[in-house]
């Protein structure tokens, strides 16, 4: 998360690299709008993406900061895709 930046949860953020079909990394330069639900940028729903997803982007862990619309956090704490 960068400290200066401005999010506003009701704008897409453009960041990032997103394996479109969860299978193989996203070409250099390849673009995902950022879902503004988790603390980390994720890519915005949908498509409907599962913790597979998510560690393909290098990430575990994720804070829910909205609603969980991925169906990620499990066990209901607020981190979703815990290692």
């Amino acid at each position: 998360m960068c400290p200066k930046a401005k999010l506003d949860p009701t704008q897409p953020l453009e960041s990032g690299e997103y394996p479109i079909d969860g299978a193989e990394p996203a070409p250099i330069g390849a673009k995902f709008v950022c879902d503004p639900n988790y603390e980390d940028c994720i890519p915005s729903y949908p498509p409907d993406l599962d913790c597979k997803d998510i560690k393909l982007l290098g990430l575990t862990n994720v804070k829910i900061i909205g609603t969980d619309v991925h169906k990620l956090d499990f066990d209901g704490d607020g981190i979703a895709c815990e290692s």
